[in-house]
């Protein structure tokens, strides 16, 4: 199970994958309808594929940096 699924099972929901200055909008936004934000690397919420110790999405390019947006609302 990913770090991703985990949160998900917590009650976070999934928004959206984002780099650089929409990262930082995306988490300002959600923080300004109440939300609070987890954000975790893409390689954290990507499953491995079958007999592999980590994803194997990083092969499509230089994804370093980029987040995947989880929030839920504050309670």
């Amino acid at each position: 199970m990913t770090k991703g699924e985990r949160l998900v099972q917590e009650g976070w929901f999934r928004r959206f994958s984002v780099i650089g200055e929409r990262l930082s909008l995306g988490v300002e936004s959600f923080e300004e309808m109440g939300h609070e934000v987890c954000l975790l690397d893409l390689a954290d919420d990507v499953p491995a594929a079958d007999g592999e110790q980590e994803c194997g999405h990083c092969s499509v390019g230089d994804i370093s940096g980029l987040k995947v947006i989880f929030s839920r609302k504050i309670q």
